[in-house]
């Protein structure tokens, strides 16, 4: 048997910010399977200005009365939620915006897609010392000081920064049993009391949720514990709905997108990035709009068909994904 070159059996898969690399037998058959590319934005700040100024308006229409239609709007911007939420607060001038990110584990760009939501949100009547940026930690360690400003940058300099805390309960708020498997619903009660409710976050292939995004940054990085317990327990996981990259029929997705909507989310600015974590698509506003608009997108990067089963696979995600066991099993997916 004629042996391939030692350099043709090297392999490299991302470790850290790095990579690991190995040699393996040259009796292996082996396939390589790899994300798809796409030309990464040149000018991410302006891809987002243009994203808010084009924001996917809400697909759940206003019941709006005959005699008042052309006088009532159905806002789409966030300067237009955060007017509309302004007007209708009691006492006036008491209207309080929070935007949900996620924390370090997660390469959203926060540090370019915040600052534009904080000047929509005060072109709305919403100024920045009624603003409260919320890390979405999930179950997650506390963030550092550095860690916020390395996330979100003079964000930190701007408007309050602190940490959802999934673990007291003085901390939640109830928004009662969520279908389709009567999930508690329990959000942070700063974020159920803002007037608006705002999220980034990246789209990309979720073991349970199907595709991750600005609704997952609420729904679970602002939930209680019991939430979290509950919707990563073996009853979601058994359940066949429960898919990779799926979305019909997912009673996770479907648990998350209510309990999003009762916590109050009215607005997403997500992003789709590539493996090197450049952004390559951003999209605004409805946040099923905004999923619906960039889970295909990517799919088309990072789905990729495989015509067989592997006795053996090695795989590697890369910062920040593997940066710990538990955000490394992500490789298997």
């Amino acid at each position: 048997m004629q042996r391939a070159p030692k350099e043709d059996r090297i392999r490299r898969v991302p470790y850290g910010h790095e990579e690991l690399e190995f040699m393996l037998q040259p009796w292996f058959d082996v396939d390589v399977v790899e994300s798809a590319t796409a030309e990464p934005i040149a000018d991410v700040a302006r891809a987002v200005r243009e994203a808010l100024h084009h924001a996917i308006p809400s697909r759940r229409q206003l019941a709006i009365p005959r005699p008042l239609q052309g006088f009532i709007r159905q806002p789409a911007a966030l300067s237009e939620l955060a007017d509309d939420a302004a007007a209708l607060a009691r006492p006036r001038g008491t209207a309080r915006a929070v935007i949900a990110v996620t924390d370090l584990t997660r390469a959203s760009p926060d540090d370019i897609l915040v600052p534009p939501l904080l000047d929509e949100l005060n072109n709305g009547g919403i100024p920045d010392e009624r603003i409260t940026v919320v890390v979405a930690l999930g179950l997650h360690r506390p963030t550092t000081d550095g860690e916020k400003r390395e996330k979100l940058g003079a964000v930190v300099d701007r408007v309050r920064v602190v940490d959802s805390n999934g673990r007291d309960p003085t901390q939640w708020a109830d928004l009662g049993p969520i279908p389709p498997y009567g999930v508690p619903g329990l959000t942070q009660k700063l974020v159920k009391e803002a007037h608006v409710v705002a999220a980034t976050g990246i789209v990309e292939p979720h073991q349970y949720a199907g595709w991750s995004g600005g609704r997952k940054t609420v729904a679970i990085g602002c939930a209680g514990e019991p939430v979290i317990t509950a919707t990563h327990a073996m009853r979601f996981l058994e359940d066949p709905g429960v898919r990779l990259a799926k979305l019909e029929g997912n009673p996770f997705d479907q648990t998350i997108r209510e309990l999003a909507r009762r916590a109050g989310l009215v607005f997403c600015l997500n992003v789709v990035t590539d493996d090197r974590d450049r952004v390559v698509a951003v999209a605004a506003g409805d946040p099923d709009g905004v999923l619906e608009e960039l889970a295909g997108k990517a799919a088309a990067l990072y789905t990729r068909p495989i015509a067989k089963q592997y006795d053996i696979v090695i795989a590697g995600v890369g910062k920040p994904k593997d940066a710990n066991l538990y955000q490394a099993s992500r490789a298997a997916t």
